[in-house]
């Protein structure tokens, strides 16, 4: 049975509310949650601050919204002010948005292509869909987490963070395009994640064994 995974990320719920009328409207479930402590989040999109909300959909259903929000998109491009940011990126800059799609904004991408087109430089649905492909590609290599993040769990082991951020290496995931789900870290990393889980576990049934033993 699918389940419902994270689709889009924003900052308030004003900022979301464009894309739950999309998915209303073309009849697609979805969940809407907000939430106040996630830093991946801040990361992510540089929030000032970690409250946000996000936008679930099944994973079956990821093909069809990306569409919907690419051609609301297109039929938006027409409105966009004159001083609208991107229209000041050189070709360069403009090709690196179609590379990153997920970076950007449905919007951000559909202009992109549009002023492209513009000055001679055509992008292909097959070129779209080889660059999308190629994306999923380099996202699916899982990557070790950082020293500096393993240092500070074992520092904080005793205070029990240690395993707040061992659980996190252990089971972070990221989302694909087509809605499938992958670890975030590598192997290695995650069992290092789980150490830092079990490790306080560990001392506490030591501490209590020690307490029996001293009491008899």
């Amino acid at each position: 049975m699918e389940e419902f995974i994270v689709f889009k990320r924003f900052r308030n719920q004003q900022e979301a509310a464009a894309t739950i009328q999309i998915l209303q409207n073309n009849h697609v479930l979805y969940e809407y949650d907000g939430f106040t402590d996630d830093r991946y989040f801040q990361i992510e999109i540089g929030a000032a601050s970690s409250k946000g909300c996000f936008i679930k959909i099944l994973p079956s259903s990821f093909e069809k919204a990306r569409k919907l929000l690419l051609n609301e998109a297109q039929n938006a491009i027409k409105d966009i002010p004159e001083d609208y940011y991107l229209y000041a990126f050189s070709a360069k800059e403009l090709v690196e948005v179609i590379q990153k799609p997920q970076d950007w904004s449905e919007l951000d991408y559909e202009l992109a292509k549009y002023l492209l087109a513009e000055q001679g430089i055509e992008i292909s649905a097959e070129q779209e869909y080889d660059i999308l492909v190629q994306r999923d590609k380099e996202r699916t290599t899982p990557i070790s987490a950082s020293w500096q993040m393993i240092v500070i769990g074992f520092l904080l082991i005793p205070l029990l963070y240690g395993a707040v951020i061992g659980w996190e290496i252990a089971t972070a995931e990221k989302v694909l395009s087509n809605g499938q789900k992958i670890p975030v870290y590598n192997e290695q990393s995650r069992i290092i994640g789980k150490v830092l889980v079990a490790a306080p576990l560990l001392i506490i049934f030591v501490s209590i064994f020690m307490m029996v033993i001293e009491s008899r």
